[in-house]
C-alpha cells in the first residue's frame, strides 16, 4: 500500500471515530501533531519505529507511554495500539497532516503558509486573508513565516499551489520576457 494512502486511510478512520464519539477533534489534532514532532525532532525514536527488527510491542510501548504524557483520550491511545498492532507507528506524522488538513477541510477551514521578508503590518494581513478567503470560500488559518532570504514581496502556499509574488519571482518572470521579446525581435 503507498504510503500517502497509510495516512489517508487511517486519518479517515479516526475522524469518523471522533466525530462519532463527540472528542475534541481539536484535543486529537494537538495530540497526533504533538507526537509527530517527537518523531520527526527525536532521530532515535524514528530509527526505533522504523527497525525492522524491534518488536512491535516495544515500539507501541513507547509511542503509548508518551501519549499518556500527553493525556490523550482512550479513544486516542486506542488508535495508537491498533497503528501499532498493524506496524503503521511510523507513520504518525503523515497521519497527523492528513489527519488535520482533513478536520480542516471539514469545518471549512484551510491552511495557508504566508512567506515574508519582514513582518506584515495586521491592516495588511487581513486584506490578504479575505481575498484568499473569498477565492477559496474557506476559512483560513494562516501561518507568518519570516524568511530573510526574500527580497521583498509576498509568497503563498495554499494547498497545493503556490501564489509568488516576490521580488525574486517578478525579476524571474522580467528575465523571461525580456528572453523572449530579444529572441522574436532576430
Amino acid at each position: 500500500m503507498a504510503t500517502g494512502s497509510i495516512g489517508r486511510r487511517y486519518a479517515t478512520a479516526l475522524l469518523q471515530l471522533v466525530d462519532d464519539k463527540r472528542d475534541g477533534v481539536g484535543k486529537t489534532i494537538d495530540v497526533l501533531e504533538a507526537l509527530a514532532g517527537a518523531i520527526q525532532r527525536d532521530e532515535k525514536l524514528a530509527g526505533l519505529l522504523r527497525h525492522p527488527n524491534v518488536a512491535l510491542t516495544e515500539k507501541k510501548t513507547v509511542i503509548i507511554e508518551l501519549a499518556k504524557k500527553l493525556k490523550a483520550s482512550p479513544l486516542e491511545l486506542r488508535f495508537l495500539h491498533v497503528l501499532g498492532d498493524k506496524g503503521r507507528l511510523a507513520h504518525l506524522p503523515e497521519i497527523a497532516r492528513v489527519f488535520r488538513d482533513l478536520a480542516d477541510r471539514k469545518a471549512g477551514r484551510q491552511r495557508a503558509v504566508v512567506s515574508v521578508a519582514r513582518k506584515i503590518n495586521e491592516k495588511d494581513l487581513e486584506r490578504l486573508k479575505e481575498a484568499f478567503e473569498t477565492m477559496t470560500g474557506m476559512d483560513l488559518i494562516i501561518d507568518i513565516r519570516e524568511q530573510s532570504n526574500l527580497l521583498g514581496g509576498i509568497k503563498v502556499d495554499l494547498g497545493n499551489r503556490t501564489y509568488d509574488a516576490t521580488i525574486r519571482a517578478q525579476l524571474k518572470q522580467l528575465k523571461r520576457t525580456m528572453i523572449s521579446e530579444s529572441l522574436t525581435s532576430l
